[in-house]
């Protein structure tokens, strides 16, 4: 158990070997033999959040908050709940230090997309007040908390998070919260599409980045999660007016192409997305090659028709070139500045060219 406990400090345990720390500590809780029960465990795993006397970094966080969650869902329910009500206590204690109290939104967050926490009534004021700290670090941890939460709970929490995105007040946090919720929500999220999608296609008519690069992620995940109802929506919008939505429309795909269910995109939907390079919009071109680099990426095989076919290679091509006219010159005083509007796009296609030759599926066939 030491050993095991060093480990999950390290940042080069990932993957299968820290699930299985996980497991291991789960199993211990579930045989509850002092002094490896619930309560010694987590103590222990709390510790090494300053063991060093100085405060640990986000990825130990979090590794640590999923430790505690593995062993709380095995624990009995009196004492999860106990140890659900001492994490909201803190966030209110002015005495805590902050790395603390972001620890304990963590770790509720982490609980409460294993287990139903809606019946501690007061988990969700505790977290919503986190939203009005002065702290970046705390109201990133409050809405990584509440997507998680809510994940646990859809229908109790669900309605709760919708009106406060809608409301704008903490406009990024709540859709950040959203996206949280897509990463954890499994299964479970095909019921709630309809609730989603239009305050999610709401915002990715939206000019900042930043908030349609979260609307994307959170679209992407939802269909990977319910590739029925969402994507269709997502085809519908690839002729959208909104250069926006298009963009937010082909950014989405290629988060979808990430989850482990891509094999659900057929590949008509995939050819369907490969004609936004031809799009007259610049950064629905770039999300258009960002998407190709995905699909060769994962699924190569896919790619072998529109690459015979001759309509795929022409339009990657082209964007290879350097285009005069989305060069302009700034002024900065005495100085003269050139930028490039088309060196993002020539950075992707040429890292999409890389990536098809490395597919041998594909190279033949270029």
């Amino acid at each position: 158990v030491p050993r095991t406990l060093s480990l999950l400090q390290s940042p080069l345990l990932q993957g299968y070997a820290l699930k299985s720390a996980f497991d291991f500590l789960a199993a211990l809780v579930a045989h509850g033999a002092k002094p490896l029960d619930f309560s010694s465990l987590t103590k222990r795993i709390l510790a090494l959040a300053d063991s060093d006397g100085t405060a640990a970094s986000r990825h130990s966080l979090g590794v640590l908050s999923q430790a505690i969650a593995a062993c709380a869902t095995e624990a009995k329910a009196p004492l999860r709940a106990s140890t659900v009500d001492a994490f909201v206590k803190q966030l209110s204690a002015p005495s805590e230090s902050p790395h603390k109290r972001v620890l304990a939104l963590i770790c509720l967050g982490e609980i409460g997309a294993k287990n139903d926490l809606s019946a501690h009534k007061g988990l969700l004021p505790a977290v919503m007040a986190a939203f009005d700290v002065n702290e970046e670090e705390y109201k990133a941890a409050a809405s990584y908390a509440l997507g998680h939460v809510a994940a646990g709970n859809l229908s109790f929490y669900l309605p709760h998070l919708l009106k406060e995105v809608e409301a704008g007040k903490h406009e990024y946090l709540m859709l950040s919260a959203l996206n949280e919720l897509a990463k954890s929500g499994g299964a479970s999220l095909a019921a709630v599409v309809p609730q989603l999608l239009p305050t999610l296609f709401t915002f990715a008519e939206r000019d900042e980045e930043g908030v349609r690069n979260v609307v994307a992620e959170c679209i992407g995940r939802l269909a990977a999660a319910a590739p029925g109802p969402v994507l269709p929506e997502l085809e519908s919008r690839l002729s959208h007016a909104s250069p926006n939505v298009r963009s937010v429309v082909v950014h989405a795909l290629r988060f979808t192409l990430t989850e482990e269910a891509r094999r659900a995109v057929p590949p008509s939907t995939l050819h369907k997305f490969l004609g936004a390079l031809g799009d007259e919009d610049l950064k629905v071109r770039r999300g258009a090659l960002l998407t190709l680099n995905c699909i060769a990426h994962s699924r190569p095989a896919t790619l072998r028709d529109p690459i015979s076919g001759g309509e795929l290679l022409p339009l990657l091509y082209g964007e290879t070139a350097k285009r005069p006219e989305l060069v302009h010159q700034v002024d900065l005083g005495p100085f003269k500045h050139f930028v490039d509007d088309g060196l993002e796009l020539r950075k992707a296609a040429f890292e999409c060219m890389d990536t098809l030759l490395s597919k041998p599926v594909v190279r033949e066939r270029l």
